[in-house]
């Protein structure tokens, strides 16, 4: 590769990483670029499209520019033959004579060793645990301590550390050093670049070319969705502006719940009141009051619970989206809300990809139904947390990535003649392992571990509950057990001094004298 494509590609990608969608639309019309004269918003560009573009025509001289007058991420690493960024500062030396340095230094201490752990990274596609590394490696070999030295060295990098779990990847400028190194070919990182003319994800799967990218489809959607918002924005600025303004100034949340009584009543109001609101907290911004910031932010997931037919899909789906053959107009935010009926959680899993860093809704019906399929209970609640995301399949890794998004979902229950239960085994409504509960068996009563309960699974034994008809704790036999991945734990105090531990939605209630 000529020295001047190599750069092309190096400040392609840095600038990639370095800088926002927005801010590369901004840089793109500052240049007067002719790729960016033909689009309206930041949204209707390919990003990786855009930072070839400012690569092409930008001088070294340029580039330096950009950084200086622009605010790059400055938690990016970039070591590349040509560029360096680091720490903030951007250098126009590379990076490559050092790594290879440390290369050779790791060769010579681990030997043939540390070449395996780098092909099992490349083979990883440049991203990978301990436990990838040494699934992919045939003979026992201290990878761990091979990785601590690539990393030291600023070879590999850390591009997820919790919980007791780590994973590092090989920069994609990286790549061809690696190969070099190995004495393979100096192929460069597979990456996906539009050109005019490219056939969308959505048509090339229609023909035939290769498998679907259901990402690429998702971030086509989010495209249509940004569209629809931006153009009904552009309406508002252009021809409600006023009205508009005069209009915030005397809404409350007593104006939208009095509009809502006088279309549902006293009493079936309520659940549309909780959807509307739901979209208010969609701009997802710091909470703040006269001291400062709380903490807190607006965003949040509604859950309503109910019988199938009480009216929970109409709230969260119809009162948002619209059913205008029923003369039922949307309120919720137009391009925000994302409808997921008929969606499989694996395929959601696998698209939140594409929401990282963007608040939309996700409405789905019949959410418990999700978490029958196998393996989606751990990160279908990471998702609703908004924690790290990672699910392993035979064929794929997906992720890590953190969700971005919120939910506006339907519950099923089913009612008994001891109130309602719900049906399914959310893992928000849990004991940790070593909570104690009261139970009757052979042996009489007894409290016992839960954990234990669940990993000796015994039969004929019944658990104290409380009985919401006769407001009494009564004896149940157990008819089930589920063990699933830790979640956060609360530990509540009580009035009587004792302290219990419990996950968030695990059901608190209290008795007094008046019941």
């Amino acid at each position: 590769m000529k020295v001047e494509e190599g750069k092309v590609v190096e400040r392609k990608i840095l600038l990639k990483r370095a800088f926002p969608r927005i801010r590369l639309f901004e840089i793109g019309k500052k240049l007067a670029i002719p790729y960016f004269e033909r689009l309206e918003s930041a949204w209707d560009m390919d990003e990786e499209q855009a930072a070839f573009e400012i690569a092409s025509v930008i001088s070294d001289v340029q580039l330096r520019e950009i950084f200086e007058s622009q605010k790059p991420r400055d938690w990016v690493v970039f070591r590349g033959r040509h560029y360096t960024f680091e720490d903030g500062v951007l250098s126009l030396k590379g990076s490559w004579d050092a790594l290879r340095a440390g290369l050779r230094q790791v060769m010579g201490k681990h030997g043939r060793d540390s070449m395996e752990v780098l092909k099992a990274f490349l083979q990883l596609g440049g991203s990978g645990g301990l436990m990838d590394v040494t699934s992919r490696i045939k003979r026992p070999v201290n990878a761990e301590a091979i990785i601590a030295d690539l990393e030291r060295l600023k070879i590999l990098a850390v591009s997820y550390r919790g919980d007791g779990y780590t994973e590092w990847k090989l920069l994609d400028e990286v790549f061809p050093l690696i190969q070099e190194e190995l004495g393979g070919p100096a192929e460069r990182r597979p990456t996906a670049v539009l050109r005019e003319g490219a056939m969308p994800a959505a048509e090339a799967a229609v023909a035939g070319e290769g498998e679907v990218d259901y990402v690429e489809l998702e971030r086509q959607e989010i495209g249509k969705m940004d569209n629809e918002f931006n153009e009904y924005l552009r309406d508002l600025l252009k021809s409600r502006l006023e009205s508009t303004i005069r209009f915030g100034k005397t809404f409350s949340a007593a104006a939208l719940a009095d509009y809502l009584m006088k279309l549902f009543g006293s009493v079936l109001y309520f659940d549309s009141f909780l959807s509307i609101i739901q979209q208010y907290g969609l701009a997802d911004v710091d909470i703040v009051h006269e001291g400062g910031r709380t903490g807190m932010r607006t965003g949040w997931n509604l859950a309503l619970f109910g019988e199938p037919g009480t009216g929970k899909s109409f709230s969260t789906r119809d009162m948002i989206l619209g059913k205008l053959d029923a003369k039922v107009y949307p309120h919720g935010i137009p391009g925000r809300n994302r409808y997921a009926g008929g969606m499989t959680p694996a395929r959601f899993i696998r698209i939140g990809q594409a929401y990282v860093g963007r608040a939309f809704n996700f409405i789905i019906p019949e959410f418990n139904d999700w978490f029958r399929y196998k393996g989606m209970v751990e990160p279908l609640k990471l998702a609703m947390e908004r924690g790290i995301i990672k699910y392993e399949l035979h064929r794929e890794v997906i992720g890590p990535y953190r969700f971005g998004g919120f939910f506006s979902v339907n519950y099923n229950v089913a009612t008994f003649g001891r109130g309602y239960e719900v049906t399914i085994s959310d893992p928000n409504f849990s004991l940790p392992y070593d909570e104690y509960v009261l139970v009757f068996g052979p042996h009489g009563y007894e409290f016992r571990m839960i954990g234990e309960l669940v990993e000796l699974r015994p039969e004929g034994v019944k658990v104290a509950s409380f009985n919401p008809e006769t407001l009494q704790m009564e004896l149940f036999e157990i008819t089930g057990y589920l063990k699933h991945p830790v979640s956060r734990i609360y530990e509540v105090r009580l009035r009587s001094g004792r302290r219990v531990r419990v996950t968030l939605g695990h059901s608190l209630f209290t008795i007094s004298k008046d019941g």
